[in-house]
This record gives structure tokens, C-alpha cells and sequence, in this order.
């Protein structure tokens, strides 16, 4: 017989029921275990309801309280177009409340231009692409606005629709508009400072076209002004030359004189003979040098940097003074080192700058001379003797250089013309005697050296100046 007890469950449909003429007990025991099965089923519904009604909850939260626009709409049938759902979020951008909004359809929302634009958009949806694009949409009182929506299809079981997902881009589109307008302002304003700029280049290469015209002409007249110099001195030199040049003429002439005598007494002999023509030979070449060298001296020419040893310019320096110091009565007393750093520089022009020294040394000691016939000092009175010295001497140290110091025992220089000392065309000396152009021209050379020319020591005993030059990159002495 039938008994109305389920066989089995299987996914809450009852498939059986129990037939046959079991015991009692047999029965009860499977009725309890149906049971108990039954339980478990409905419990396991009633979690899965629990899970989908949060899950739903959690979606609805989402929808409501997303800050973006988010509405759907049919997608197909007789109400295509016709929002069915949306945010708080779709309803205050536009303006509506929420009931004004799902009275509406899509197209009531759209700007007339975009209208025509939609329905190819929404047959790429339909296909189902997600698309994203900026168009218009219109809020209640009819003004456009920007909005950046991204449309697709999604399936809600008995029908399909499309939801819209948006945002107001207007504030955007105006920081695009004024970024927009920004950078037209600055390309004008680029623009108006590129001519300003070109003028500017164009004066300014004017100016430096100008300036090297000027500088040109600047150095041309100082190598005129220093070519000036150093014929000042050749013509203040030209006594004491004179008589540098008349001494081997003299002996020249005495040794003929002889040979002559001995030839006229036909007392020549070979040995003799080749004794007198080797002192013709010995002031010959004594006349050769002091010639070569004022001619080289004298001689106009662009400065030419070269390893200059500054002992080899203090020594020519004496060949063109040398004898005019020694006729006035002044020691010359040079103490110079015997191994020397070259210098890189001008020879010629260090040795108009040495020879300037000299002749103001000399003009310095001759003037104390006079001072002291005038004032008739005794005899018992000790009066150094006139002395020019000049060494040399090497300062080996991280910016190793060559330093020359000239001492005299003249008259000194007084304190309140120190200050001026370098000027051009300052002078102490008699009208006709100087032109004052000495000292700046030889700090102006000794500067174009990279080098110093000072006053170190002045006073009644006397002054020294003081020569630094910058000495060669390979620090070999000389």
C-alpha cells in the first residue's frame, strides 16, 4: 500500500512516495530523516535569500548614493526610451525631482543636436558595446550642459534595457576654456617678447659689433702708445747708447792704428796679427749686439707670448742703460737667481716695463743729487752711494710666479701721490723731462701679463717696486 510519507527531496520538489508493508519502527526512523533533510533544505533558502536581499540592498545603496548620474531606460518594445530607474544623483543634475525624472524619456533629456547622433550610438550599444563619449544633455528649464556618460546594455531578465552612467562636466570644460584661452594668451605674449627679443639681440649685436670696433681701435692706440714709449726711451737712451756703440769703435780704430804701425815698421807677426784681429772681431760682434738689439726693441709688432726668461730681459735691459748708469755715477747692482721659472709673456714689452724702472731710477737719484748740492750737506756727513739693484727670485707656491723687485737710493716718492702713481699722463718730473705715460704704460703691459707691478718700500732711502708674473704651466727652471 501507499503510505503519504516523501522519499526523497531534490532541490525542494517531492519525486516519490514510500510503497510497501514495512515495519512500524522502519518507518518512523525514515520519517525522521525526511524531516531532517527538509530542514536543512529550507534553511539553506532561507540563507540564500538573506544573501541575495543584502547583496540587493548593497546594490541599491550603491545606485542611490553614487556620486555620478546613473538612469536606465528600455531598450526595445512599444516604451523604448522610457527611464525605469534612476539615481537622486541623474535627478538633481538635471534639475528634476525623482518622480519628474521617471515620467521622462532618454530623448526628453538629450540636446536636439545629439538626438540625431543616437541612434548610431545605440546600435553599437545594442551590439553590445559599451561606448563612452561628451555630449550635451538638457535640464528642466532647457539649458544645455557637458557630460561625460558611458552607455551600455545589461539584462534584467524579462527585458533588456540600457543604463547611463554620467557626470557634469562643466566646470571642465571651463578650466579647458579658460586653459584654452591661457595659452592663446601666452603664445601672444611669447610672440610679443620674441620681437622684443629679436630687437634687443639686434642692438645688442650692434652693441657688441661696437664694442669690438672700439676695443680694435683701443688696442691699436695702446700698441701706438707703447710703441710711443719705448721711443721715448730709445731718445732719452740715445746719449748713453752712442757711447756703448763709440767704445768698440775706439778700440776698433786703435787696434788698426797699430796694425798699421807694425805693418809700416814690418813688424807683423802671425801671432800678433791674429791677437789684434780677434779684439776687432770681439767689439765687433759687442757693436752687432747693442745694434740688433735696439733694432729689435724699436722695432713695431703685435705682442707675441712665448717662454720669456726674465733674467735674459734684465740683462739686455743694462745693454741699452748699462753705460749711461755708469757714466753718472750709479752702481747698478743686479742679484739674480741662478735658476729661474720662465715666464709666459712679451719679452720686448717686460724689458720696456724693467728699462721704465730703470730710467725712473735713475732720473730718482740724480734728482736727490741735486737736493743735496743745494742744501751743501758736510763732508763728514755719510751719503750712501747711488745704487740701483735688481733681483730676482721665484715664489714656488700654489700659483707659482716669478717676482723681480728694483731698489733705488733716490729720492723716494711722497705719500699723498701714491694714489696716482698709475695714471696716465701723471707726472712729477720738469715740463719737457717726462709725458707721464711711463708707469701707465708699463701697468698696463705688466696687467696684460696677468701679473702686478706695486710699491712695496719708499722714503728717504729710496723705493722698490715690485714685479710679479704668473710663471710657465711646466715649472722648469731655467
Amino acid at each position: 500500500m501507499w503510505l503519504d510519507i516523501p522519499v526523497a527531496i531534490m532541490g525542494g520538489i517531492l519525486v516519490g512516495y514510500l510503497l510497501g508493508n514495512g515495519k512500524k519502527t522502519s518507518i518512523q526512523r525514515l520519517r525522521s530523516r525526511l524531516y531532517l533533510l527538509l530542514n536543512q533544505q529550507i534553511a539553506e533558502r532561507s540563507r540564500i535569500e538573506k544573501e541575495l536581499k543584502a547583496s540587493e540592498m548593497r546594490c541599491h545603496l550603491f545606485f542611490e548614493k553614487a556620486g555620478d548620474a546613473i538612469w536606465v531606460y528600455e531598450a526595445d518594445g512599444g516604451h523604448a526610451g522610457k527611464i525605469v530607474s534612476a539615481n537622486q544623483a541623474a535627478a538633481k543634475i538635471h534639475g528634476y525631482s525623482l518622480d519628474e525624472l521617471l515620467s521622462l524619456g532618454a530623448r526628453d533629456l538629450d540636446a536636439p543636436e545629439d538626438i540625431r547622433k543616437k541612434a548610431r550610438r545605440l546600435e553599437k550599444v545594442r551590439r553590445g558595446e559599451w561606448i563612452k563619449e561628451e555630449i550635451y544633455h538638457r535640464k528642466k528649464d532647457g539649458r544645455l550642459f557637458p557630460m561625460e556618460i558611458s552607455t551600455g546594455l545589461i539584462d534584467l531578465g524579462e527585458k533588456k534595457c540600457i543604463m547611463a552612467i554620467g557626470r557634469d562636466i562643466s566646470k571642465r570644460k571651463s578650466a579647458e576654456r579658460e586653459l584654452l584661452r591661457a595659452h592663446s594668451d601666452l603664445e601672444e605674449r611669447i610672440k610679443a617678447r620674441t620681437a622684443d627679443l629679436t630687437l634687443t639681440n639686434a642692438d645688442l649685436m650692434q652693441e657688441i659689433k661696437e664694442r669690438k670696433r672700439v676695443e680694435i681701435e683701443l688696442k691699436n692706440a695702446q700698441a701706438q702708445l707703447i710703441q710711443s714709449g719705448k721711443l721715448a726711451s730709445i731718445g732719452e737712451l740715445a746719449a748713453g747708447v752712442a757711447h756703448e756703440l763709440n767704445q768698440p769703435l775706439m778700440v776698433i780704430r786703435s787696434t788698426a792704428q797699430l796694425m798699421r804701425r807694425d805693418i809700416d815698421k814690418q813688424l807683423n807677426s802671425v801671432a800678433r796679427l791674429q791677437q789684434r784681429i780677434v779684439y776687432v772681431e770681439k767689439n765687433t760682434k759687442r757693436m752687432m749686439n747693442i745694434i740688433n738689439h735696439l733694432r729689435t726693441f724699436s722695432r713695431q709688432s703685435q705682442a707675441t707670448f712665448t717662454r720669456v726668461n726674465i733674467n735674459t730681459v734684465i740683462m739686455n735691459s743694462f745693454l741699452m742703460i748699462g753705460e749711461q748708469l755708469r757714466l753718472r755715477g750709479i752702481r747698478a747692482q743686479p742679484n739674480l737667481a741662478e735658476k729661474i721659472l720662465p715666464v709666459n709673456g712679451d719679452g720686448n714689452q717686460i724689458e720696456q716695463v724693467v728699462l721704465n724702472l730703470l730710467t725712473n731710477a735713475r732720473d730718482a737719484i740724480e734728482e736727490k743729487k741735486i737736493r743735496q748740492i743745494k742744501q751743501r750737506k758736510p763732508r763728514s756727513q755719510k751719503v750712501p752711494s747711488p745704487t740701483i739693484e735688481i733681483c730676482t727670485q721665484c715664489n714656488c707656491g700654489d700659483n707659482a710666479c716669478v717676482e723681480v723687485f728694483i731698489r733705488d737710493t733716490g729720492i723716494g716718492i711722497k705719500p699723498e701721490i701714491m694714489t696716482n702713481l698709475f695714471d696716465p699722463f701723471f707726472t712729477t718730473k720738469k715740463v719737457g723731462k717726462g709725458t707721464g705715460l711711463g708707469l701707465s704704460i708699463s701697468y698696463g703691459i705688466i696687467k696684460e701679463h696677468n701679473g702686478n707691478i706695486e710699491v712695496t718700500e719708499t722714503g728717504d732711502s729710496g723705493t722698490t717696486f715690485k714685479i710679479t708674473l704668473p710663471a710657465c704651466n711646466d715649472l722648469q727652471v731655467e
